[in-house]
C-alpha cells in the first residue's frame, strides 16, 4: 500500500495529516497534502513515518524489510517490530 494511503487511512484526511506533519513549524494545508497522492510523499514525511510506531510504514531505504517487519497475517497490515536504528529483533 502506498504512504499516501496509509496515511489517509490512520488520519483520516488531508487537513489532519497537514496538521501532524507541519513544514518549517506551519500546517501544511489539506490542498498541499492532496497533491502527494500523484507527486508521492515528501522525503522527510516519509522517514518521519518510518520512525513512528502508529503508522504501518518501512522506508524501503532505511530498512531491511525482511528484519524489520511483521506481517498480522489477520489483517495482512504490516507493522514496525523495531525504531531507530533499524535493527530487526
Amino acid at each position: 500500500m502506498e504512504l499516501y494511503k496509509i496515511l489517509r487511512a490512520t488520519y483520516g484526511s488531508n487537513a489532519a495529516i497537514g496538521r501532524n506533519f507541519p513544514r518549517k513549524g506551519k500546517p501544511r494545508s489539506g490542498q498541499a497534502v492532496g497533491k502527494w497522492e500523484k507527486r508521492g510523499v515528501p522525503e522527510e514525511v516519509a522517514i518521519l513515518c518510518h520512525l513512528d510506531a502508529e503508522i504501518p510504514y518501512s522506508h524501503p531505504n532505511l530498512c531491511n524489510q525482511k528484519n524489520c517487519t511483521e506481517v498480522c497475517h489477520a489483517t495482512g497490515r504490516i507493522y514496525q517490530k523495531a525504531h531507530y536504528p533499524c535493527a530487526g529483533g
